[in-house]
């Protein structure tokens, strides 16, 4: 089966297309904190493993969800799978950045410590990535430096 990659950063619809991928029939890879590999991905992708990307890329047919959305990880895809399709899932991204963070402030409303605190209840996949996709420590004061990043990869 042809791989397909869904790029869109989370929280613009990737749960969905997961979904839709299975109902074709699709050996999905599920970005859910609670899955052992969707941590281990988000590594490989701060670390820049690529070698061991392609390996775990093996598994599945279709993938959504960080490392593969919100990232330039789709260069490396391209050229591994040329002819893998690849959807760019979008949202306002005023509503998108509200939606991420809801999301990250769902344990802690304060923006300084949300991350921190995300992380210490078991998302630590995740908050490393926000971290580092970013460059942010917090939220407090980041908002439009991560929807202007939401908009630039959604443009590249």
């Amino acid at each position: 089966m042809e791989k397909v990659f869904c790029v869109g950063f989370s929280k613009t619809g990737t749960t969905s297309f997961e979904f839709g991928m299975e109902t074709l029939g699709c050996n999905v890879y599920h970005g859910h904190w609670e899955l052992k590999h969707h941590d281990y991905m988000l590594a490989l992708w701060v670390n820049r493993d690529y070698e061991e990307i392609k390996r775990m890329t093996g598994y599945w047919d279709a993938f959504a969800d960080a490392p593969w959305g919100g990232t330039d990880l789709y260069r490396a895809l391209h050229e591994w799978y040329p002819d893998a399709r690849f959807v760019l899932t979008l949202r306002d991204p005023h509503e998108w950045y509200r939606s991420l963070e809801r999301m990250v402030t769902e344990f802690d409303t304060n923006l300084e410590t949300a991350l921190d605190t995300f992380h210490a209840k078991a998302r630590y996949g995740f908050t490393h990535f926000m971290r580092r996709r970013f460059g942010i420590s917090q939220l407090a004061g980041n908002r439009e430096k991560i929807i202007e990043q939401y908009k630039l990869h959604n443009k590249s």
